[in-house]
Parts: C-alpha cells; sequence; structure tokens
C-alpha cells in the first residue's frame, strides 16, 4: 500500500463482492418494487391470497397516536404460502405478517403501523401505498392506507402576511390554536 491506498487485491475483491448474487437478490422483482398506486399492482384474482380489500381508510388519525390498519385475507393459492419478512419504509411506516407460513385456505392478518412521532408535523389527508410480496409468487402486490392527520398543534391561518410594518408599531393579527394533547393551554 503506497500513499494510504488501497492494494489491488482489495479493489479485486470489492468488486467481486458487488457483483455476487446476495440473498437479497432471491427475492423476487416484487419485493423491490415502491408502487405510486394501486393501479400498478397487477390483477388482485391473480394474487396467491385474496384480501377482503386491499384498502382501508382509518380516518380522522391525531399525529400523535400514530395508527394501526389491518387487512384480513385468506390464501387463496393451492400451495403453503411464506410471505416475505415485513419492512419498514420511510415515515415510520412497518408492515407485519401475523404468521411466518399459511396453508392452503389458511386466513391469517396483515398489519401495517406508522410510529406516532414521526407525523407530528403533518396534517391533512394522505395516502400510502406499500407492497407486499410472497416467495415464489411474481405479482405485484400492493395495500393502500388513508389516514387525514390531526396535527398536535395546529395555527390558522397557517401563513400570515403583515404587509409593511413600521419598526416599533403594533400591528393586529389574530389567528386559532387549536391543541390535541391533554393539558395543553
Amino acid at each position: 500500500m503506497k500513499d494510504g491506498g488501497h492494494p489491488g487485491w482489495f479493489l479485486f475483491l470489492a468488486a467481486l463482492l458487488c457483483a455476487w448474487p446476495s440473498p437479497c437478490a432471491a427475492q423476487d422483482e416484487a419485493a423491490w418494487w415502491q408502487p405510486e398506486s394501486l393501479e400498478e399492482a397487477s390483477d388482485p384474482s391473480t394474487w396467491p391470497v385474496r384480501f377482503e380489500t386491499p384498502v382501508v381508510d382509518c380516518g380522522r388519525v391525531p399525529a400523535v397516536d400514530g395508527l394501526i390498519a389491518v387487512f384480513p385475507f385468506r390464501n387463496t393459492s393451492d400451495g403453503t404460502i411464506t410471505p416475505y419478512r415485513g419492512k419498514g419504509w420511510c415515515g415510520g411506516w412497518a408492515l407485519r405478517w401475523d404468521r411466518p407460513s399459511y396453508g392452503p385456505g389458511e386466513s391469517g392478518q396483515v398489519r401495517i403501523t406508522c410510529s406516532a412521532p414521526t407525523y407530528v408535523w403533518r396534517r391533512g389527508p394522505m395516502k400510502r401505498v406499500l407492497p407486499i410480496s410472497v416467495r415464489g409468487h411474481a405479482q405485484r402486490m400492493a395495500l393502500e392506507v388513508r389516514v387525514h392527520w390531526l396535527p398536535q398543534l395546529d395555527v390558522e391561518p397557517s401563513l400570515l402576511s403583515l404587509g409593511r410594518v413600521r419598526r416599533g408599531r403594533p400591528v393586529d393579527a389574530r389567528g386559532i390554536v387549536t391543541g390535541r394533547k391533554a393539558g395543553l393551554r
């Protein structure tokens, strides 16, 4: 090694490791697909699982509470299915299957959660489409969660223009402050 550089064998080994298929590469392409809408998913009648509904509307949720959306389903395939372990997404979203595998005709649940601290600042409607995948099945499956976040502290109007104000002169500006945390005064 000269001048703090890496020897040639190190670069060769690094290139070899990058080209080597990882265990993650064995997952179907569907596991790495990030949909923008449910229309991007394959036809639900071809999925190995049948969800009661691929959309859950959680309604108005205080951002300090977080949320849990439950998607009941039934294995409609001829064999046992093994879902890929749930993963997390940006913004505190996580997906969990209730069991590691499901036999033909067995029912289960997919739980999608969103942690509260991430969206304390968030307000208004939000739609999140999350991909799901099952080993051995290449169908692009997705579930959608809809929520209307209510912020912990809301100030109306959220933007106030005072125009030209001279230094030292009082300005009258009114607003409404709504707090959703117990004991907030």
